[in-house]
């Protein structure tokens, strides 16, 4: 039988399960503030990872140009922040 660390086997009880974006988007939601910046933070919500797309809601219009025009430079921060591909593309509602 093969040995696993309690972090291992949660990794892959979760990439098993089907639980990976549900997980991914709770610890993204989590640090949310800590990636983009209280400003950003505070005009933005209902935040959702389906199928690593990230889908941000913001009724500021200024906002949403801004995340579109920088979505690959946020994805590669929120991606470098937990060290894993976790976003592959972003939409803006």
């Amino acid at each position: 039988m093969a040995e696993y660390s309690v972090g291992d086997a949660l990794k892959r009880l979760i990439a098993q399960s089907g639980w990976g974006d549900r997980v991914n988007e709770y610890r993204i939601k989590e640090d949310w503030e800590k990636i983009v910046g209280v400003t950003i933070a505070r005009y933005t919500h209902n935040i959702q990872l389906r199928n690593r797309v990230l889908i941000v809601s913001t009724d500021v219009a200024p906002l949403k140009q801004e995340i579109v025009l920088g979505k690959d430079n946020l994805m590669t921060k929120i991606n470098l922040h937990f060290a894993e591909t976790m976003v592959l593309d972003i939409k803006v509602r």
